[in-house]
């Protein structure tokens, strides 16, 4: 089924977003019926990724009004994000925005609501403050890196909380964030261990991405979030 719908003054971008089940071998994003150059951009997990263009984001930059096509293999299920956008000057321009699968599937709107500021919302895994959660980052054939999402809800009054990514084997980065983006990171390339600390922090939920740093990067590892 294809959303229509028109890119004009005064929104020249309009943002949708999708539930990709789990099991499908490939998923592919379709724009087409442009009169004027628009572009299509995908993000998983989180709308910032297509604020910030972070993490796991696909784009289909073709030029004039050529149909644009994101195919994306072996997805991992959870929501997507799709932002349709003008890519010169501001010149009005219907589209057909449609997703299809392999093998086909069919899917209702859900009418799940986004996950609210002051909680853990999926595709993250939440875990609790002093649990340890062991994992692994397998090797993606992609040029978008392999990540694990994890949020932690950090209780008022901690003078510190640490996030200890540790066993590594491969070059793996951990980013956190609570209201931003990437607000804390260790993307270091030396030893077993990538450390975040923050002091004083504010309750609320933190958001843990758990990142390759470079193609063909697979490792272990063990994930705790202290606090004090």
């Amino acid at each position: 089924m294809a959303v229509e719908a028109e890119i004009a003054d005064p929104h020249w971008e309009l943002c949708y977003w999708v539930e990709i089940p789990a099991g499908l071998s490939s998923v592919t994003f379709h724009l087409d019926g442009l009169s004027a150059d628009l572009n299509l951009n995908v993000g998983y997990g989180y709308v910032e990724v297509l604020q910030y263009i972070f993490g796991e984001y696909w784009s289909s930059r073709e030029s004039g009004t050529a149909p644009e096509a994101l195919v994306i293999e072996n997805p991992t299920p959870g929501p997507y994000f799709i932002k349709v956008g003008i890519a010169g000057p501001k010149e009005p321009s219907p589209f057909a925005l449609s997703v299809t699968t392999e093998p086909e599937t069919t899917g209702g709107v859900t009418g799940a609501a986004l996950p609210s500021p002051d909680e853990c919302g999926g595709p993250a895994q939440e875990l609790a403050l002093d649990e340890a959660v062991q994992g692994e980052l397998t090797d993606r054939d992609e040029k978008v890196l392999s990540r694990q999402y994890y949020c932690v809800m950090l209780p008022d009054g901690l003078s510190r909380a640490t996030f200890e990514l540790s066993g590594l084997s491969g070059f793996l980065e951990i980013f956190v964030r609570h209201d931003q983006p990437a607000q804390w990171m260790d993307r270091g390339r030396q030893g077993e261990t990538r450390t975040v600390t923050i002091e004083d922090p504010a309750p609320g939920p933190y958001y843990i991405d758990v990142a390759a740093a470079v193609a063909g990067t697979s490792s272990p590892y063990t994930l705790t979030v202290s606090g004090q």
